[in-house]
């Protein structure tokens, strides 16, 4: 009776941003603390003050499947990201996966997933062995009907002026210079996250030396 109470009470616990018990153990992969919130009917659809919502928090597949039994709204934050988004800017290509197969997102949303994902492996983790191909894939989706464009922006000196290439052969071409890639790494981030999300500016003034000095 007495863990019931304490778990019935800790379903609507808040931090001071927002997050519920429930987004926390998904957060640090507590899947039988994610578990036991879940029957004592903890919301799964709570969001916090960036509107994620426990899903968004997942770190581990384990996690996420608890959740997903519970038939939860698959929203988006207030950058416009998807749990599916999320997991490719953590880079984690397990939880990345799962969410390709399960999630019910746009077409959009799996094109950005795939460039976000990319840009994160070239960037931060300097995998360009994982992060092109999964460029090439959004590129790929891109044409199949019924086609996305990309809306290409006017270039601008922070980026060298590099303009986001269009077809396949264009990116082949461009990632042949790592440089460059790393560039189209930073142009992929804030095109999608946007540029006044911290983490998109904390990239771009101190991801690398080259840049930073175009940069300043």
């Amino acid at each position: 009776m007495y863990i019931v109470v304490f778990l019935s009470i800790h379903c609507i616990m808040f931090t001071r941003f927002g997050n519920t018990c429930l987004m926390l153990a998904s957060y640090l992969g507590h899947n039988n603390i994610v578990e036991l919130l879940l029957q004592a009917g903890a919301d799964i659809n709570c969001f916090n003050i960036i509107h994620r919502t426990a899903l968004h928090e997942c770190q581990s597949v384990e996690s996420a499947k608890l959740i997903l039994k519970h038939k939860p709204n698959i929203e988006k934050d207030v950058y416009g990201m998807t749990p599916l988004h999320v997991a490719a800017i953590a880079a984690n290509r397990k939880l990345f996966d799962f969410f390709l197969a399960k999630l019910n997102v746009t077409k959009v949303d799996k094109i950005e997933a795939h460039e976000l994902i990319g840009a994160v492996f070239v960037e931060k983790k300097d995998d360009f062995d994982q992060g092109i191909p999964l460029w090439e894939t959004a590129m790929k989706l891109r044409s199949e009907k019924p086609v996305v464009k990309l809306r290409q922006r006017s270039p601008v000196p922070a980026y060298g002026y590099l303009v986001e290439p269009s077809n396949l052969n264009e990116l082949r071409t461009l990632c042949r210079d790592k440089e460059r890639a790393f560039t189209l790494s930073l142009l992929i981030y804030e095109r999608i996250v946007g540029g006044t999300e911290t983490d998109t500016s904390f990239r771009i003034w101190y991801g690398h030396d080259s840049m930073r000095h175009c940069i300043i």
